[in-house]
């Protein structure tokens, strides 16, 4: 076959194609843009969307599906002035069945609960079947438990002592202290069954003193605690009481007083110390505070070598609940140590509370020699007088007896110590 002829063949073939795709397109645009057959058109794919849709729909519908609703609220129809109800559950589960379009519903809604009907019964033991609310028709609901095994129990009514109680104390700032809180009633009354009535433990007004900062009066919940320590759901009357409590802030601002311990190397003793601060203050209870006079930092008296800075904990006393600082910076400065020995320095009798007469065996005056060591500049400037020479008398007993001595002086960067710290004595019982 020529060149020729085949071209011919293909181009009929061709020609007839586009006769028929132009037939169509000519009928296409007759349906889409003719008044007379556009309502037509829109009605058939109309009809097409429905029957997909439903269709969808259908294969939804015939899909079962199941969900678990945990801790289901349990509604309790009774009349609960007059009757106690006993054992009833803390919750219920509820399993619901059902196409998976309607339990999808459920399960998003979520509002529902299951109800016991106790108000047509009478007191005593029953077992009630729960009933169930906000579940979608249509759907099959399980529930577990199914029953309620019950008692109902007459209530009366019992005058109990109402106690103040404080809640959220960590949330209160450390430097106040609440006072004892004083109620507007002393008493409520509980009305509940006598089995109840009988458990309960403690009845407290609970008073939140979260961030208080000045005296405040606050009207306090009242809760009641079974002997386990359980919160009890009783009727009490009233359920709240007016709380008074008053806030203060007692302080008290004392010298901060270095006491080094140990020995300083390479023969020197503590010239001066600079802090930037040489006061605390103490935030405690009144009676706590009247004990301190001062605070005693102790600082390691071996580790200085040379002039130092450190930055120490200044300790908390018992009983403070907070300081206005808790760290001081201290700036050292050494120099030499020189020593000086004191002679004829008193002795003192502390604790005699049997009113014992203490004599030497010899009838020698009760006088120690007391050796203090430090700077020259810090040793010229102690008041001799100042130095105390003690023996603790409370375990004294009359008769001949070694004992111990102890020595303390005025000045904290300065050591003392006795050329003996041990005397011997004679304690005799004083004539009346």
């Amino acid at each position: 076959m020529s060149k020729k002829t085949s071209s011919g063949i293909f181009y009929k073939i061709n020609r007839a194609f586009f006769r028929i795709a132009s037939f169509f397109a000519l009928i296409v645009d007759k349906l889409l843009y003719s008044n007379r057959y556009a309502s037509l058109v829109s009605l058939a794919i109309a009809a097409l969307l429905f029957i997909s849709v439903n269709y969808s729909n259908q294969q939804a519908n015939s899909i079962t599906s199941s969900y678990t609703f945990d801790n289901v609220t349990i509604e309790t129809l009774v009349n609960k002035e007059m009757m106690d109800v006993v054992g009833i559950p803390d919750n219920v589960t509820a399993v619901v069945t059902g196409d998976f379009v309607t339990v999808n519903a459920m399960k998003n809604d979520g509002q529902v609960s299951v109800v016991l009907d106790l108000e047509a019964l009478s007191e005593g033991n029953h077992r009630v079947k729960f009933g169930t609310k906000g579940f979608l028709p249509g759907l099959s609901v399980v529930l577990s438990p199914e029953y309620a095994d019950v008692s109902l129990q007459r209530k009366s009514s019992r005058t109990f002592v109402v106690t103040p109680e404080f809640i959220n104390l960590d949330r209160l700032d450390a430097q106040y202290i609440v006072s004892e809180p004083i109620l507007d009633l002393s008493e409520v009354t509980i009305n509940a069954s006598n089995e109840k009535l009988d458990s309960i433990s403690m009845v407290r007004a609970l008073i939140d003193v979260k961030d208080k900062k000045e005296s405040f009066t606050i009207e306090a919940q009242v809760k009641i605690y079974d002997q386990d320590g359980k919160l009890m759901d009783v009727v009490v009357s009233p359920s709240v009481v007016n709380a008074s409590v008053a806030i203060s802030s007692p302080n008290r601002q004392v010298p901060i007083v270095i006491k080094p311990t140990g020995t300083i190397p390479n023969n020197k003793a503590i010239d001066s110390i600079t802090m930037d601060f040489e006061s605390v203050t103490l935030y405690a209870p009144q009676d706590i505070l009247n004990k301190i006079s001062m605070i005693e930092v102790p600082i390691n008296a071996e580790s200085l070598t040379a002039d130092t800075k450190l930055k120490v904990t200044i300790p908390t006393p018992d009983g403070v609940r907070s300081m206005n600082t808790t760290t001081v910076n201290l700036d050292i400065k050494l120099k030499d140590k020189t020593t000086r020995s004191i002679e004829g320095s008193q002795i003192f009798f502390e604790n005699n509370i049997k009113n014992y007469e203490i004599n030497k065996p010899d009838n020698a005056p009760m006088v120690a020699t007391v050796i203090i060591e430090g700077t020259q500049a810090r040793l010229d400037a102690i008041d001799v007088s100042k130095i105390r020479v003690s023996l603790d008398m409370i375990n004294i007993s009359v008769g001949p007896q070694k004992v111990k001595l102890v020595v303390e002086g005025p000045d904290s960067l300065v050591t003392y110590r006795l050329v003996s710290d041990e005397i011997d004595i004679v304690v005799t019982q004083k004539e009346n």
